[in-house]
């Protein structure tokens, strides 16, 4: 949650306070050239929150002009001119828009800092993750609670602990972890609109930084780490198997893999070599449990086998132009299984247009 009001609202509806009228505000962390950060900026933890003024978000208000927005080829850019000159002082509240304005997010901010706890809860009202913050904004200490309530583990930032529910030795938290992003969300704290990934409290914008998943509760051992831009999968992409072996690896360029991607089984051999340009599957190979050639993509026409873990056949998909044409599925047993349009996409586990 250190990063997690960039873009957010500090409540969710305008509401009356006696004959006072208090307005949603927007907030975003500003540079010193007051734009807004991304997460994984070398500024962030220096950066204050700022208000966008409200009269900024009106269409029709007299100061929305070029002094707050600027639009080039199609996207937008804030201004410095569209924020509230001082750093934002008061709560943030964010609820949940699918169950009936159940708060989301609970924190405060003084001065552009986040202060005093910050709270978030699920749909149901179960409180999951609680951050105490020190007089610089700083995060002290993170206590996260599985959705039955059981406390599932305690995290002191300023010894770099995590301790789990029953005592024991206190463990590293993922910060000692070399391929840990400085900056970034997990994947239970977005989601997909459309083809597009969204910080669950950000309202307008898509997101811009580091996404990691994890195998295990103490978030210790890497399952993912991808990068995005606008919403889009952009730059390098790594999975890793369960026992640390390295299962996908990819970069990306405006939500579509470019260049070489690999997918490697859990015991090291590779199963997939492919190299996409221009967002068209330019050639690829598939290799059989005994390392021999199965599957073939040249000039962006051919067949590749997928394999159950057993060895079976499991997919067969066919290339014709650089796109996926038309594929079939099997079970463990050898049954064949319906398929998807090839029009809808969808994550493919083995041959992900975005994984």
């Amino acid at each position: 949650m250190v990063a997690f009001l960039a873009g957010c609202q500090s409540d969710s509806a305008v509401k009356s306070v006696g004959d006072r009228v208090v307005e949603a505000k927007f907030l975003a962390r500003l540079d010193i050239n007051r734009q807004p950060l991304e997460m994984d900026s070398v500024e962030w933890g220096s950066a204050l929150y700022f208000a966008i003024k409200p009269t900024a978000r009106d269409l029709y208000a007299d100061d929305f002009n070029s002094s707050t927005y600027e639009i080039t080829d199609g996207q937008t850019t804030i201004l410095a001119g569209a924020f509230e000159t001082e750093p934002y002082t008061g709560r943030v509240i964010i609820k949940h828009a699918e169950a009936k304005g159940t708060p989301r997010l609970l924190a405060q901010i003084h001065g552009g800092r986040l202060v005093n706890t910050g709270t978030i809860t699920d749909a149901a009202g179960q409180r999951r993750t609680e951050i105490k913050y020190d007089e610089r904004g700083n995060p002290k200490r993170t206590q996260e609670w599985d959705a039955n309530g059981t406390l599932t583990a305690s995290i002191d930032h300023q010894t770099e602990t995590t301790t789990e529910p029953g005592g024991g030795t206190p463990t590293p938290t993922p910060s000692t972890n070399p391929n840990l992003p400085a900056k970034y969300l997990e994947f239970s704290q977005v989601e997909i609109r459309g083809w597009l990934v969204f910080d669950k409290s950000e309202m307008f914008f898509p997101y811009d930084g580091a996404l990691v998943g994890f195998h295990d509760k103490a978030k210790l051992q890497l399952a993912r780490v991808e990068h995005y831009s606008g919403g889009k999968p952009a730059g390098k992409i790594t999975w890793w198997h369960p026992n640390g072996e390295k299962h996908y690896e990819a970069n990306y360029v405006d939500g579509e893999p470019d260049g070489l991607a690999t997918w490697t089984r859990s015991d090291g051999s590779t199963e997939h070599e492919a190299f996409w340009q221009d967002a068209k599957l330019a050639r690829a190979t598939t290799w059989d449990l005994a390392d021999a050639e199965n599957g073939k993509v040249l000039n962006g026409n051919g067949t590749l086998v997928f394999l159950h873990p057993d060895g079976s056949k499991r997919q067969e998909a066919i290339y014709a132009d650089g796109e996926l044409s038309d594929e079939h599925w099997w079970d463990e047993e050898g049954n064949a299984l319906p398929n998807a349009p090839t029009f809808f996409r969808v994550e493919r586990p083995l041959i992900p247009s975005a994984p």
